[in-house]
Protein backbone atom coordinates (compact mmCIF):
# COMPACT_ATOMS: atom_id res chain seq x y z
CA UNK A 1 0.00 0.00 0.00
CA UNK A 2 1.37 3.70 -0.65
CA UNK A 3 0.00 6.96 -1.15
CA UNK A 4 -0.11 6.35 -5.07
CA UNK A 5 -2.65 2.70 -5.10
CA UNK A 6 -4.31 3.19 -1.83
CA UNK A 7 -7.98 3.02 -2.30
CA UNK A 8 -8.40 5.16 0.78
CA UNK A 9 -8.97 9.01 0.33
CA UNK A 10 -8.41 8.94 4.28
CA UNK A 11 -5.16 7.31 4.17
CA UNK A 12 -3.87 9.36 0.70
CA UNK A 13 -5.08 12.16 2.65
CA UNK A 14 -2.76 10.99 5.89
CA UNK A 15 0.03 9.95 4.31
CA UNK A 16 0.30 12.47 0.66
CA UNK A 17 2.07 14.88 2.85
CA UNK A 18 5.71 12.99 3.63
CA UNK A 19 5.83 12.94 0.06
CA UNK A 20 5.13 16.90 -0.28
CA UNK A 21 8.04 17.69 2.35
CA UNK A 22 10.19 15.14 0.44
CA UNK A 23 9.76 17.13 -2.89
CA UNK A 24 9.35 20.74 -1.60
CA UNK A 25 11.69 23.65 -2.56
CA UNK A 26 13.82 23.37 0.39
CA UNK A 27 14.46 19.82 -0.17
CA UNK A 28 14.74 19.79 -3.76
CA UNK A 29 17.47 23.15 -2.59
CA UNK A 30 19.66 20.04 -1.96
CA UNK A 31 18.63 17.84 -4.08
CA UNK A 32 19.46 19.98 -7.01
CA UNK A 33 23.26 20.14 -5.78
CA UNK A 34 23.77 16.27 -5.75
CA UNK A 35 21.41 15.72 -9.37
CA UNK A 36 23.88 18.38 -10.89
CA UNK A 37 26.74 16.39 -10.28
CA UNK A 38 25.44 13.29 -11.39
CA UNK A 39 24.39 15.08 -14.76
CA UNK A 40 28.48 16.16 -14.58
CA UNK A 41 29.31 12.29 -14.57
CA UNK A 42 26.66 11.80 -17.45
CA UNK A 43 28.48 14.71 -19.29
CA UNK A 44 31.88 13.46 -19.22
CA UNK A 45 30.57 9.78 -20.02
CA UNK A 46 29.10 10.92 -23.55
CA UNK A 47 32.29 12.71 -24.28
CA UNK A 48 34.07 9.15 -24.68
CA UNK A 49 31.44 8.94 -27.81
CA UNK A 50 32.91 11.63 -29.74
CA UNK A 51 33.36 8.87 -32.65
CA UNK A 52 31.77 6.05 -31.74
CA UNK A 53 27.49 5.48 -30.82
CA UNK A 54 26.39 5.87 -27.45
CA UNK A 55 23.58 3.06 -26.20
CA UNK A 56 21.39 5.95 -24.62
CA UNK A 57 18.77 3.70 -23.40
CA UNK A 58 21.63 1.68 -21.04
CA UNK A 59 23.05 4.88 -20.00
CA UNK A 60 20.09 6.55 -19.56
CA UNK A 61 18.92 3.73 -17.36
CA UNK A 62 22.35 3.67 -15.34
CA UNK A 63 22.20 7.70 -14.67
CA UNK A 64 18.26 7.25 -13.15
CA UNK A 65 19.40 4.78 -10.88
CA UNK A 66 22.39 6.79 -9.68
CA UNK A 67 20.15 9.86 -9.38
CA UNK A 68 17.29 7.49 -7.49
CA UNK A 69 20.05 5.92 -5.16
CA UNK A 70 21.48 8.99 -4.50
CA UNK A 71 18.04 11.31 -3.26
CA UNK A 72 15.81 8.43 -2.37
CA UNK A 73 18.19 6.25 -0.08
CA UNK A 74 22.01 8.29 -0.15
CA UNK A 75 23.16 5.39 -1.67
CA UNK A 76 25.71 5.50 -3.88
CA UNK A 77 25.82 3.06 -7.31
CA UNK A 78 28.09 5.24 -9.59
CA UNK A 79 26.96 2.78 -12.29
CA UNK A 80 27.28 5.77 -15.23
CA UNK A 81 31.02 6.54 -14.05
CA UNK A 82 32.17 2.69 -13.96
CA UNK A 83 30.35 1.71 -16.93
CA UNK A 84 28.41 -0.65 -14.26
CA UNK A 85 24.91 -2.66 -14.21
CA UNK A 86 22.56 -3.80 -12.06
CA UNK A 87 20.01 -6.78 -11.55
CA UNK A 88 17.27 -4.70 -11.60
CA UNK A 89 17.24 -3.39 -14.85
CA UNK A 90 17.21 -6.94 -16.29
CA UNK A 91 14.40 -7.87 -13.86
CA UNK A 92 12.41 -5.11 -15.10
CA UNK A 93 12.75 -5.12 -18.89
CA UNK A 94 11.49 -8.87 -18.22
CA UNK A 95 8.61 -8.01 -15.98
CA UNK A 96 7.06 -5.24 -17.65
CA UNK A 97 5.30 -6.57 -20.98
CA UNK A 98 3.24 -9.20 -18.95
CA UNK A 99 2.21 -6.09 -16.50
CA UNK A 100 1.20 -3.78 -19.27
CA UNK A 101 -0.90 -5.29 -20.45
CA UNK A 102 -3.20 -5.78 -17.03
CA UNK A 103 -2.28 -2.94 -15.89
CA UNK A 104 -5.78 -1.74 -15.71
CA UNK A 105 -6.94 -4.82 -14.69
CA UNK A 106 -5.56 -5.04 -10.81
CA UNK A 107 -7.49 -8.10 -10.08
CA UNK A 108 -5.87 -10.38 -12.48
CA UNK A 109 -2.78 -8.94 -11.51
CA UNK A 110 -3.19 -10.62 -7.94
CA UNK A 111 -4.93 -13.62 -9.22
CA UNK A 112 -1.72 -14.29 -11.62
CA UNK A 113 0.71 -13.18 -8.60
CA UNK A 114 -1.34 -16.27 -6.53
CA UNK A 115 -1.45 -19.30 -8.83
CA UNK A 116 1.58 -18.76 -10.47
CA UNK A 117 4.55 -17.26 -8.62
CA UNK A 118 6.87 -19.81 -10.18
CA UNK A 119 6.56 -18.24 -13.44
CA UNK A 120 9.70 -15.96 -14.51
CA UNK A 121 8.02 -12.82 -15.22
CA UNK A 122 6.41 -12.79 -11.86
CA UNK A 123 9.65 -13.93 -10.38
CA UNK A 124 11.07 -10.61 -12.10
CA UNK A 125 8.30 -8.82 -10.80
CA UNK A 126 8.21 -9.60 -6.99
CA UNK A 127 12.26 -9.14 -7.67
CA UNK A 128 11.63 -5.65 -8.15
CA UNK A 129 9.35 -5.11 -5.05
CA UNK A 130 12.16 -6.99 -2.93
CA UNK A 131 14.97 -4.73 -4.23
CA UNK A 132 12.78 -1.68 -3.40
CA UNK A 133 11.56 -2.98 0.56
CA UNK A 134 15.16 -3.82 1.31
CA UNK A 135 16.65 -1.17 0.35
CA UNK A 136 14.38 1.00 2.33
CA UNK A 137 14.74 -1.59 5.43
CA UNK A 138 18.43 -1.00 4.88
CA UNK A 139 17.78 2.50 4.71
CA UNK A 140 15.60 2.47 8.01
CA UNK A 141 18.20 0.71 9.97
CA UNK A 142 20.78 3.31 9.03
CA UNK A 143 19.24 5.72 10.35
CA UNK A 144 19.69 5.49 13.85
CA UNK A 145 23.39 6.24 12.51
CA UNK A 146 22.57 9.80 12.27
CA UNK A 147 20.07 11.87 10.07
CA UNK A 148 20.23 11.88 7.12
CA UNK A 149 18.82 14.17 3.72
CA UNK A 150 17.36 11.83 1.14
CA UNK A 151 13.14 11.36 0.27
CA UNK A 152 13.76 8.02 2.58
CA UNK A 153 14.38 10.37 5.61
CA UNK A 154 10.83 11.99 5.37
CA UNK A 155 9.74 8.80 5.21
CA UNK A 156 11.04 7.04 7.92
CA UNK A 157 10.00 10.10 10.11
CA UNK A 158 6.41 9.85 8.56
CA UNK A 159 6.54 5.77 9.74
CA UNK A 160 7.12 7.12 13.34
CA UNK A 161 4.40 9.78 13.24
CA UNK A 162 2.03 7.25 11.93
CA UNK A 163 2.54 5.33 15.20
CA UNK A 164 -1.29 5.22 17.15
CA UNK A 165 -2.80 6.05 13.95
CA UNK A 166 -2.29 2.90 12.05
CA UNK A 167 -0.79 -0.46 13.71
CA UNK A 168 2.60 -1.81 13.38
CA UNK A 169 1.61 -3.87 10.60
CA UNK A 170 -0.49 -1.28 8.13
CA UNK A 171 2.96 0.90 8.50
CA UNK A 172 5.24 -1.31 7.57
CA UNK A 173 3.07 -2.11 4.43
CA UNK A 174 2.67 1.62 3.76
CA UNK A 175 6.83 2.29 4.42
CA UNK A 176 7.32 -0.86 1.60
CA UNK A 177 4.59 0.63 -0.66
CA UNK A 178 6.05 3.95 -0.45
CA UNK A 179 9.62 2.18 -1.57
CA UNK A 180 8.39 0.34 -4.25
CA UNK A 181 6.49 3.25 -5.86
CA UNK A 182 9.39 5.81 -5.29
CA UNK A 183 11.72 3.30 -7.01
CA UNK A 184 9.55 1.87 -10.03
CA UNK A 185 7.51 4.95 -10.86
CA UNK A 186 10.59 7.49 -9.58
CA UNK A 187 13.28 5.42 -12.11
CA UNK A 188 11.01 4.56 -14.91
CA UNK A 189 9.50 7.66 -15.98
CA UNK A 190 12.55 10.07 -15.93
CA UNK A 191 14.24 7.65 -17.87
CA UNK A 192 11.72 7.53 -20.45
CA UNK A 193 11.32 11.44 -20.96
CA UNK A 194 15.27 12.06 -20.87
CA UNK A 195 15.84 8.62 -23.74
CA UNK A 196 12.78 11.12 -25.96
CA UNK A 197 14.83 14.24 -25.24
CA UNK A 198 17.89 13.19 -25.94
CA UNK A 199 16.35 11.58 -29.43
CA UNK A 200 14.76 15.09 -29.85
CA UNK A 201 18.17 16.78 -29.46
CA UNK A 202 19.38 15.33 -32.46
CA UNK A 203 16.22 15.25 -34.77
CA UNK A 204 15.39 18.69 -34.15
CA UNK A 205 19.41 20.69 -34.38
CA UNK A 206 17.90 24.22 -34.59
CA UNK A 207 15.75 23.18 -31.49
CA UNK A 208 18.90 22.67 -29.65
CA UNK A 209 20.97 25.80 -31.07
CA UNK A 210 17.65 28.22 -29.58
CA UNK A 211 18.36 26.74 -26.16
CA UNK A 212 22.37 27.32 -26.57
CA UNK A 213 21.42 30.79 -27.42
CA UNK A 214 19.03 30.88 -24.35
CA UNK A 215 21.76 29.50 -21.60
CA UNK A 216 24.73 31.11 -22.74
CA UNK A 217 24.28 33.42 -19.41
CA UNK A 218 22.93 31.00 -17.26
CA UNK A 219 23.75 28.94 -14.65
CA UNK A 220 23.90 25.24 -15.85
CA UNK A 221 23.46 23.95 -12.64
CA UNK A 222 21.01 25.60 -11.44
CA UNK A 223 17.42 23.78 -12.74
CA UNK A 224 15.34 27.43 -10.77
CA UNK A 225 17.39 29.51 -13.29
CA UNK A 226 17.01 26.80 -15.91
CA UNK A 227 13.14 26.90 -15.82
CA UNK A 228 13.13 30.47 -16.66
CA UNK A 229 13.91 29.62 -20.27
CA UNK A 230 11.09 29.79 -22.87
CA UNK A 231 12.54 27.50 -25.12
CA UNK A 232 13.94 24.73 -22.65
CA UNK A 233 10.47 24.42 -21.13
CA UNK A 234 8.54 24.30 -24.37
CA UNK A 235 11.31 21.78 -25.76
CA UNK A 236 10.40 19.90 -22.48
CA UNK A 237 7.15 19.95 -22.87
CA UNK A 238 7.12 18.77 -26.19
CA UNK A 239 9.18 15.64 -25.40
CA UNK A 240 6.61 14.97 -22.63
CA UNK A 241 3.71 15.69 -24.70
CA UNK A 242 4.64 13.37 -27.80
CA UNK A 243 5.64 10.60 -25.81
CA UNK A 244 4.57 10.77 -21.83
CA UNK A 245 6.14 8.87 -19.40
CA UNK A 246 2.75 7.31 -18.84
CA UNK A 247 1.07 6.63 -21.96
CA UNK A 248 -2.27 5.15 -21.09
CA UNK A 249 -2.95 7.19 -18.22
CA UNK A 250 -4.46 6.39 -14.90
CA UNK A 251 -7.49 4.68 -14.71
CA UNK A 252 -10.90 6.23 -12.81
CA UNK A 253 -13.92 5.16 -11.90
CA UNK A 254 -16.98 6.74 -12.84
CA UNK A 255 -19.24 8.54 -10.00
CA UNK A 256 -22.55 8.12 -8.29
CA UNK A 257 -24.05 9.85 -11.41
CA UNK A 258 -21.77 8.38 -14.43
CA UNK A 259 -20.15 10.39 -16.93
CA UNK A 260 -22.04 11.69 -20.14
CA UNK A 261 -19.43 12.16 -22.82
CA UNK A 262 -20.94 13.76 -25.95
CA UNK A 263 -24.86 12.21 -25.25
CA UNK A 264 -23.10 8.97 -24.21
CA UNK A 265 -23.60 8.12 -21.02
CA UNK A 266 -20.95 5.75 -19.24
CA UNK A 267 -22.69 4.55 -16.16
CA UNK A 268 -21.40 4.50 -12.30
CA UNK A 269 -18.33 3.05 -10.99
CA UNK A 270 -17.15 1.67 -14.59
CA UNK A 271 -13.32 2.07 -14.70
CA UNK A 272 -12.26 4.45 -17.57
CA UNK A 273 -8.80 5.41 -18.67
CA UNK A 274 -8.10 8.35 -20.84
CA UNK A 275 -4.90 7.59 -22.68
CA UNK A 276 -2.47 10.48 -22.20
CA UNK A 277 -0.41 9.36 -25.59
CA UNK A 278 -3.59 9.77 -27.54
CA UNK A 279 -5.08 13.03 -25.54
CA UNK A 280 -1.76 14.82 -26.49
CA UNK A 281 -2.02 14.30 -30.24
CA UNK A 282 -5.90 15.49 -30.25
CA UNK A 283 -6.33 18.01 -33.56
CA UNK A 284 -9.44 19.09 -30.80
CA UNK A 285 -6.21 20.25 -28.56
CA UNK A 286 -3.23 21.11 -30.67
CA UNK A 287 -2.55 22.80 -33.98
CA UNK A 288 -0.80 20.43 -36.05
CA UNK A 289 -0.49 17.68 -32.84
CA UNK A 290 2.06 15.69 -33.78
CA UNK A 291 4.66 18.60 -34.59
CA UNK A 292 7.25 19.50 -32.42
CA UNK A 293 6.85 22.79 -31.75
CA UNK A 294 8.86 23.95 -28.60
CA UNK A 295 7.64 27.91 -29.23
CA UNK A 296 3.89 26.36 -28.59
CA UNK A 297 4.33 26.92 -25.10
CA UNK A 298 5.32 30.55 -25.10
CA UNK A 299 5.37 32.93 -28.13
CA UNK A 300 3.06 30.61 -29.97
CA UNK A 301 -0.10 29.91 -27.86
CA UNK A 302 -2.41 30.14 -30.88
CA UNK A 303 -1.47 26.39 -31.50
CA UNK A 304 -2.78 24.94 -28.25
CA UNK A 305 -6.49 24.69 -28.10
CA UNK A 306 -6.97 23.06 -25.21
CA UNK A 307 -4.25 22.72 -22.52
CA UNK A 308 -6.41 20.61 -20.38
CA UNK A 309 -4.76 17.69 -22.84
CA UNK A 310 -1.30 17.73 -21.47
CA UNK A 311 -0.98 16.05 -18.97
CA UNK A 312 1.95 13.92 -18.59
CA UNK A 313 2.26 14.02 -14.75
CA UNK A 314 -1.80 13.49 -14.23
CA UNK A 315 -3.87 16.23 -12.84
CA UNK A 316 -5.48 16.85 -9.23
CA UNK A 317 -4.80 14.78 -5.96
CA UNK A 318 -3.69 11.96 -7.68
CA UNK A 319 -0.96 13.54 -10.07
CA UNK A 320 2.54 11.87 -9.98
CA UNK A 321 4.40 13.55 -6.47
CA UNK A 322 7.57 12.93 -8.95
CA UNK A 323 7.07 15.58 -10.75
CA UNK A 324 10.37 18.37 -9.46
CA UNK A 325 12.89 15.75 -9.18
CA UNK A 326 11.78 14.76 -13.03
CA UNK A 327 12.24 18.29 -13.80
CA UNK A 328 15.40 18.42 -12.63
CA UNK A 329 16.62 15.84 -14.15
CA UNK A 330 15.37 16.97 -18.06
CA UNK A 331 16.23 20.62 -17.47
CA UNK A 332 19.62 19.73 -16.33
CA UNK A 333 20.42 16.99 -18.80
CA UNK A 334 18.93 18.94 -21.19
CA UNK A 335 20.83 21.98 -21.17
CA UNK A 336 24.29 20.56 -20.63
CA UNK A 337 24.11 17.96 -23.33
CA UNK A 338 23.13 20.91 -25.52
CA UNK A 339 25.88 23.32 -24.40
CA UNK A 340 28.59 20.42 -24.73
CA UNK A 341 27.28 18.65 -27.57
CA UNK A 342 26.48 18.68 -31.03
CA UNK A 343 24.40 15.66 -31.33
CA UNK A 344 23.38 13.18 -33.97
CA UNK A 345 22.55 9.98 -35.07
CA UNK A 346 24.69 6.81 -35.65
CA UNK A 347 25.12 6.83 -39.41
CA UNK A 348 23.90 3.17 -39.21
CA UNK A 349 20.78 3.79 -36.97
CA UNK A 350 17.28 4.52 -38.68
CA UNK A 351 15.83 7.35 -36.30
CA UNK A 352 12.49 5.69 -36.24
CA UNK A 353 13.66 3.37 -34.29
CA UNK A 354 12.74 4.33 -31.03
CA UNK A 355 9.18 5.08 -32.42
CA UNK A 356 8.75 1.47 -34.11
CA UNK A 357 10.05 -0.51 -31.23
CA UNK A 358 8.62 1.89 -28.37
CA UNK A 359 6.19 -0.44 -25.90
CA UNK A 360 3.23 0.99 -23.92
CA UNK A 361 4.28 -1.23 -20.60
CA UNK A 362 2.89 0.79 -17.39
CA UNK A 363 5.26 2.83 -18.27
CA UNK A 364 6.89 4.36 -22.18
CA UNK A 365 9.67 1.68 -23.12
CA UNK A 366 10.94 3.71 -26.10
CA UNK A 367 13.27 1.67 -28.58
CA UNK A 368 17.05 1.78 -28.85
CA UNK A 369 18.53 5.33 -30.22
CA UNK A 370 22.15 5.36 -30.93
CA UNK A 371 23.37 9.06 -30.90
CA UNK A 372 26.88 10.39 -31.79
CA UNK A 373 27.84 13.28 -29.49
CA UNK A 374 30.17 15.35 -30.78
CA UNK A 375 31.66 17.62 -28.12
CA UNK A 376 31.36 21.68 -29.33
CA UNK A 377 34.33 23.62 -29.36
Amino acid sequence: MSVVFTRSEQHHKDTLKAWAQALSGTAMSTFNVRVSEHVQVLTNCFHKYSEEAAPVNDIVSRFVFDVLGDVLFSKKYNLVETNGWHEYFDRRKDALPVLGPINDVTWLGHLMFLLAPFWSRVRDWFYMVDYSVQTMQQRFEDDSKGPRMDMAAYFIDEYHKLEGVYDLEKRNLHLQGTAVTAVIAGSDTTRSALIVALWSLAQYPDHAEKIRDEIRNVDLNDPVALSALPHLEGFIAETLRLLPPAMSGAPRDTGPEGLLVENILIPPDVKVTSPKYVMARLPTAFVDPNEFIPERWYSRPELIIDKRAFAPFSVGARACVGKPLAYTELRLVVANIAHDFDVAFAPYYDSQTMWLDLKDQVTAQPGDVKLIFKPRK
